[in-house]
């Protein structure tokens, strides 16, 4: 691979310095302070080698700087290129996440069907907390779950694979010593292939789940009686109303690709128009979606809803907003806002390149002071004072007009109000360290309203940074993340702050009594809503 030179690659450095001091709302606090964050950069920029790195070799000198923020939001792509160039082999073997640990949740030859539930105890004789410890350096994080699933992620890439255990290219077999169900230790050979050994073998599941839209969700019931609904979201960021929140704040970042993404689903006659309004309305909808099954569930008199956001890392959070005037209500809605929490928002010139309808004469106050928006944690401060008043309540109710114009899909239904709160079954909310971002909103904005939180605690700190801004390095062409908020969804509590925990938490041992269903988090609802 062609390699960058020294001075090209120092004004990269310089230039995410810059663009990571400016943009970010605290790139310093994490890492032990500016002076510690700026010897980094001191540091990095005199190790380039005076034949300066190949793209590869850049990403791997400063991911440490960027994983340094301690920001999960906060990152550098690998790029498309390099993972076609690179070799492909890997070790075949998906890793799930309890209790803190990794446990196999998926294997691909006949013979390490016998491995499935066992827990990782080392890879090359690196024990599991050693591991965590080299990731982090790799990639920030918000709280430990997210450090494991980072973890698992890298134990299936060959850049990452490598870079953990400090080699240069991937090795062609690892030692991995499990922990088995019997509490015994089991140390393999796991070779490192191109092409899938066999089909993936994953253990039996007790449930067969309903097929995925293109938005990436699904309604159904769960039995023939119609008590139990189930609704099923592994993304938000492909449903109609995210997109025509995108297109209405003037976020380019995400539009385009995502409307490939989803219209690659349509029939194949489908004729795409050619203006952005009416690609969007291609999109499936989520407002459809539920007015349909919360229609179904008041026929049917249903009993239980569950929400599944096991496998959601994130969208947009104005689902939360659609969800919530289905199943509580605008009052209730409303009542809930003078105590969830505030952001304080960081404008800059990275800012206003992603979202092109700000401008800084809009935000020229804010700029004076570094780009910081207090504005959202000046108001909850007043609303904590004065309480749930009129006044308070008339604001919110602006507020949420405001957003929900936004999505003309959505803003109907909020007009007519005819399925507002139309059925109030009680809900179970599926959780997992997977559910990220907005599916963590959701997941918060639920359980805030009384919903049953289940499974394993979230890779999502309520306490973090959020909402990323798009940015490529000049010569190197790297490409990345910064988040542009701290938000603040527990002011008042920050063990809750750093790990959202589980109503029921899904444990090891109740996994285990139930074959490591994948599903077993269903079975735990039931279990918990007297219906298994």
């Amino acid at each position: 691979m062609q390699r960058i030179s020294r001075q090209a690659l120092q004004e990269d450095l310089y230039q995410l310095t810059r663009l990571l001091s400016e943009s970010h709302p605290d790139p310093y606090t994490a890492g032990g302070g500016s002076l510690a964050f700026h010897r980094r950069v001191d540091t990095l920029l005199n190790n380039i080698p005076a034949d300066g790195l190949t793209q590869t070799q850049f990403l791997c000198h400063i991911r440490p700087l960027v994983a340094s923020l301690g920001d999960g939001h906060t990152y550098l792509f690998t790029p498309e290129e390099e993972r076609e160039a690179r070799t492909r082999r890997r070790p075949w073997l998906t890793w799930s996440i309890i209790e803190q640990d990794l446990y196999l949740a998926r294997v691909y030859q006949p013979e390490q069907e016998v491995l499935l539930g066992a827990r990782l105890l080392a890879l090359n004789s690196l024990p599991l907390p050693t591991l965590l410890t080299r990731m982090g350096k790799i990639q920030g994080y918000d709280n430990i779950y997210q450090n494991l699933v980072h973890l698992s992620l890298a134990l299936k890439d060959p850049l990452l694979l490598s870079t953990l255990l400090h080699q240069d290219e991937p090795p062609n077999t690892i030692e991995v010593t499990l922990t088995l169900r019997n509490g015994d230790q089991q140390t393999i050979q796991i070779p490192l292939l191109e092409e899938r050994p066999g089909i993936p073998l994953e253990p039996d599941s007790a449930f067969i789940l309903p097929p995925l839209n293109s938005a990436r969700m699904c309604r159904a019931f769960l039995d023939a009686g119609h008590q139990v609904a189930y609704m099923r979201a592994d993304s938000l960021l492909r449903y109609r109303e995210s997109f025509e929140q995108f297109h209405a704040l003037g976020d380019i970042g995400h539009m385009e690709q995502l409307l490939e993404e989803v219209q690659r689903y349509l029939p194949l006659d489908t004729n795409l128009p050619e203006k952005l309004e009416e690609r969007i309305a291609l999109v499936p909808a989520a407002t459809d979606l539920l007015r349909d099954l919360f229609s179904a569930m008041r026929l049917a008199h249903t009993s239980v809803l569950i929400i599944d956001l096991r496998f959601c890392p994130g969208g947009n959070s104005f689902f939360a907003t659609i969800l919530s005037y289905f199943l509580y209500g605008i009052d209730a809605m409303l009542a809930s806002t003078w105590n969830e929490g505030y952001h304080i928002k960081r404008y800059s010139t990275l800012y206003f390149e992603n979202y092109i309808k700000d401008t800084p004469e809009e935000h020229s106050e804010a700029l004076r002071n570094g780009g910081y928006d207090y504005t959202d944690e000046a108001s909850w401060l007043q609303r904590q004072e004065s309480g749930f008043t009129p006044r308070v309540r008339l604001q919110a109710l602006a507020d949420l007009r405001q957003r929900v114009k936004a999505s003309p899909t959505f803003a109907s239904e909020f007009q007519k109000r005819a399925y507002e709160a139309s059925w109030a079954p009680k809900v179970y909310v599926l959780i997992s360290a997977q559910t990220y971002s907005a599916g963590f909103d959701t997941a918060v904005t639920l359980q805030r309203h009384g919903a049953c939180v289940i499974g394993t605690p979230s890779a999502q700190s309520g306490n973090c940074f959020i909402d990323a801004l798009s940015f490529t390095l000049q010569y190197s062409r790297l490409k990345g993340h910064i988040a542009f908020k701290r938000r603040i969804l527990f002011p008042n509590n920050e063990e809750q702050g750093n790990i959202l925990k589980a109503d029921h938490e899904l444990t090891y041992d109740y996994l285990a009594t139930h074959s490591y269903d994948p599903h077993a988090t269903i079975r735990l609802a039931l279990d918990l809503a007297g219906l298994a």
